[in-house]
């Protein structure tokens, strides 16, 4: 992976809730692929460390002011 990224600062693709959440990274490829991937996973188990987007409902969401939902 090259890579991090905020998934806020990601222009056409649907995070869902993980576009406005602090603990989200999106993780780019050499070959310019792009995984959405869910720091709180290492402190909350029940959760996916890449989970399926767009995420709808997620009890680790943590409002970051600093990105927009996407």
């Amino acid at each position: 992976m090259s890579g991090d990224t905020e998934p806020g600062h990601d222009p056409g693709l649907e995070w869902g809730l993980c576009g406005g959440c602090r603990h989200a990274a999106v993780k780019r490829s050499a070959r310019d692929s792009r995984f959405l991937r869910c720091r709180a996973a290492e402190e909350h188990p029940a959760l996916a460390r890449y989970p399926q987007v767009p995420v709808e409902t997620c009890v680790a969401f943590d409002p970051d002011p600093a990105r927009s939902p996407g």
